[in-house]
């Protein structure tokens, strides 16, 4: 890979991350229709007030997404170009008050960032970013900026991305006639017959995410490896000298053992080399809830524990879509809906936690909420119509085996 290449692929990465941060900050700063919370527990305050904490944290988006526009163009990555020019032409209408902050547009981003990241996840290994139909994505953008006095355009967006079908555009279309004040897609989004993030997860998970080909490493440890490779250096050629005069086994073994010694403490330097903090996992995370959360009419408080717990770099790329799953998972399934919870005597907001610890040579997360939990009679029907257990033996198997029945396929 060229090395201007090379480059872009790290710095693209780390404006991806700083863009997310400047969201999350942002979803903090707005209540959407369903009273989103941010990572910290803050809650968004309806009305000028949110909205202004949320334009003044859209100018700490502006900046990396400005920043990868202009490497894009200049290495010819059309397609990563068009979706960061997509979005700074959202970002300036914000600005310009032309579009409403609001957790809709602020999730259109997020989306749209996540195909960003996938599109450089294919230029770090094919060096390109084609191959993608990234339309889906730009008309998920430009929705919002399109006027309500033009319901066609934003009925052919919707449309051709498939995220909503034609009778369902029109039907949209006759509530604005009837004096429906609301844009076209928010309309079909608050009915239900369109979802604009479920369109944009399906562009960014096209491809699964390429295996990194680069790592960052801290300059104190560069410099422990250079000063082990001076050491090795000198003792290998300490130890030729010995043999070459023939000096005893006893003086030659002595030597042998300290170039054994410098080689095993190399390669412990290199292995660390390979290790990021779950907290870079982690920081992805507050986004995916409140997307999850927004979708489904939750509310959810997001804790993460332990973000220094080290991981290898292949480990870390291998488990992000397992975990984003798990925690998409406990907001759709495990945690209620805020009028059950209120019904139930919970707070109306629901509580998930991470963890992450080593546990001998073992990598252990932990995904825990404080919702309902598993529906064993639910399981117990399913196991049946699977045939994993008979209609006799299911009377009577314990709800620990029915709880490790999840795990099963199907």
């Amino acid at each position: 890979m060229a090395v201007a290449v090379r480059d872009f692929v790290l710095e693209t990465a780390d404006c991806i991350e700083n863009a997310e941060a400047a969201l999350a900050f942002c979803m903090d700063g707005v209540a959407g229709p369903t009273g989103i919370h941010g990572a910290a527990g803050q809650t968004g305050s309806p009305g000028a007030a949110g909205t202004g904490t949320a334009a003044h944290g859209l100018d700490g988006v502006f900046r990396p997404i400005h920043t990868i526009k202009g490497a894009a163009s200049i290495l010819g990555f059309a397609s990563i170009a068009a979706i960061a020019n997509g979005i700074e032409d959202l970002l300036e209408d914000t600005r310009d008050s032309a579009v409403e902050v609001d957790a809709d547009a602020l999730g259109a981003m997020f989306a749209a960032l996540q195909a960003v990241r996938a599109l450089v996840d294919r230029v770090s290994v094919a060096g390109d970013d084609r191959g993608f139909d990234i339309e889906p994505v730009l008309a998920r953008l430009r929705s919002f900026r399109v006027a309500d006095d033009n319901p066609d355009r934003v009925g052919d967006l919707l449309v051709a991305s498939g995220a909503t079908d034609r009778l369902s555009v029109e039907l949209a279309a006759a509530q604005q006639v009837f004096g429906d004040t609301r844009k076209l897609g928010q309309i079909l989004v608050d009915r239900g017959d369109a979802s604009a993030a479920s369109v944009a997860d399906a562009v960014a998970g096209v491809a699964t995410p390429a295996r990194e080909t680069s790592v960052r490493v801290e300059v104190g440890l560069l410099d422990e490896l250079l000063e082990l490779a001076l050491d090795l250096t000198s003792s290998s050629a300490d130890l030729e000298r010995m043999l070459r005069s023939g000096a005893s086994a006893e003086v030659t073994g002595h030597a042998v053992r300290e170039v054994q010694s410098l080689v095993a403490r190399v390669t412990e330097q290199v292995s660390r080399t390979r290790l990021q903090p779950i907290g870079v996992l982690w920081g992805r995370l507050p986004m995916v809830v409140r997307q999850a959360a927004h979708e489904l009419g939750k509310e959810v408080h997001l804790h993460t524990d332990h973000p220094e717990t080290m991981v290898d770099t292949a480990t870390l790329q291998a488990i992000v879509g397992p975990v984003i799953h798990l925690v998409r998972n406990a907001v759709d399934h495990g945690i209620e809906a805020p009028q059950l919870r209120l019904a139930t005597g919970k707070p109306e907001r629901g509580e998930l936690w991470l963890d992450a610890r080593r546990v001998g040579r073992h990598l252990q997360i932990e995904v825990q909420d404080d919702g309902k939990g598993l529906d064993l009679e639910a399981i117990r029907r399913r196991a049946v119509e699977r045939g994993l257990i008979g209609p006799a033996l299911a009377q009577s198997v314990s709800d620990d085996l029915l709880r490790e029945m999840v795990f099963l396929p199907g």
